[in-house]
């Protein structure tokens, strides 16, 4: 959707017009300062979760040659966890991009707006958002994610089938993997 220029009203508008360009003004600063403060939550927000993961990661690299882990159940309840966690961030950070795309293309129709006469085409006035640096960070951000949801899918599986669930005796059998082959 094209926005009119200021020129494409008559010098009769004077006074709305330009109010209208102050509105407009202030939402072309209102929304680039939105997408910086939105990028910068979802960088917080993604270097919490990177250090609880690493934190998961090392409890249980930490507990391996010790032996505390005699059985699987807390491996899988701690894998499953963060599996679960890990996915629905890896598909929200797939949305920010998007945002982020919508604010700036309203972010250069304001300024097309609000630009009557352009000078110079290399002069033009550009969007405020880097959308290119955002998407590459974004793309590594999704990329480490994934890197957890694999991590944390290998970790459920490798527990449930190679390390036994301790049972109390008189209790379900062990999983058939776990059991001595019976002799023919």
């Amino acid at each position: 959707m094209r926005l009119p220029r200021c020129s494409d009203f008559g010098a009769e508008s004077g006074g709305a017009v330009e109010g209208n360009y102050q509105l407009l003004r202030m939402e072309l600063s209102e929304l680039n300062a939105c997408v910086r403060d939105h990028f910068e939550l979802h960088l917080g927000w993604y270097t919490s979760f990177l250090t609880v993961n690493f934190a998961a990661i090392g409890w249980f690299t930490g507990s391996l040659p010790t032996g505390a882990l005699k059985d699987s159940l807390p491996i899988i309840f701690v894998a499953s966890f963060f599996l679960v966690q890990s996915a629905p961030c890896y598909l929200g950070s797939w949305e920010v991009p998007n945002y982020l795309i919508i604010s700036s293309n309203r972010s250069k129709g304001l300024l097309d707006f609000l630009v009557a006469q352009p000078p110079d085409p290399p002069l033009r006035p550009q969007s405020a958002i880097p959308i290119q640096v955002y998407s590459r960070v974004l793309r590594l951000i999704c990329s480490t994610l994934i890197s957890f949801i694999f991590f944390w899918l290998a970790l459920t599986v490798v527990s449930i089938y190679l390390v036994p669930i301790q049972r109390p005796a008189g209790r379900a059998q062990a999983h058939p993997i776990h059991q001595k082959p019976r002799a023919p």
